[in-house]
């Protein structure tokens, strides 16, 4: 394979409590259940995230020497009146029903999946540069492998685990620039010891 234009990781938080119990969790600021995680990398990385406190976390245990840029569009869904529930909370509510049998429809004092989509691709647009590691949250990264990943899937085809990096390869720098999709998408489990190298 030739050296590629573009190279770019996506990674999710680590876990919260609101995770561990299975909640929805969007906008709500829970921060993580333990800061000891395995540090990937002390080259000085620029993270691109979330500007809620568990991906700030996740970024400074996972690449201490790295600059941290907080951008709100890499937030969750607002998921508004299902936020801070579980499933067995929800599944009786007729609202919620109608947005599991279809996320399109709008989630009470939240935003739609439209909204969401639309801020995620713009804020990516904007912060996109070769070397950069985006850490953000589950839905984010699903949003952004639905758009750039080499073959098309739909949002529900990923799952975006709290312990998986998603690399993007563009082969040629023009693809990248025209926002199409990736040439390459590599899964790796997070890793015990660094390995990442500055780009």
């Amino acid at each position: 394979m030739a050296r590629p234009a573009v190279t770019l990781r996506l990674m999710r938080h680590a876990k919260t409590p609101m995770n561990a119990r299975k909640a929805y969790l969007g906008w709500t600021d829970d921060a993580l259940i333990t800061t000891d995680l395995p540090i990937q990398s002390n080259a000085q990385h620029t993270i691109i995230g979330s500007d809620l406190l568990r991906c700030k976390q996740s970024a400074t245990a996972y690449f201490p020497q790295a600059t941290y840029c907080a951008d709100a569009r890499l937030r969750e869904m607002h998921f508004g009146d299902f936020e801070g529930k579980t499933y067995e909370q929800l599944k009786h509510w007729p609202a919620y029903c109608a947005w599991l049998d279809d996320p399109y429809a709008p989630v009470p004092n939240g935003e739609t999946f439209a909204q969401f989509l639309a801020r995620v691709y713009e804020a990516f647009l904007v912060h996109a540069k070769d070397g950069r590691i985006f850490m953000t949250h589950g839905g984010v990264v699903r949003a952004l492998l639905q758009r750039f990943a080499p073959t098309e899937q739909p949002f529900w085809h990923y799952h975006a685990p709290h312990t998986t990096i998603y690399t993007l390869i563009w082969q040629h720098q023009q693809d990248f620039e025209e926002a199409k999709r990736c040439t390459y998408l590599l899964e790796a489990p997070i890793a015990e010891k660094p390995h990442m190298r500055k780009k």
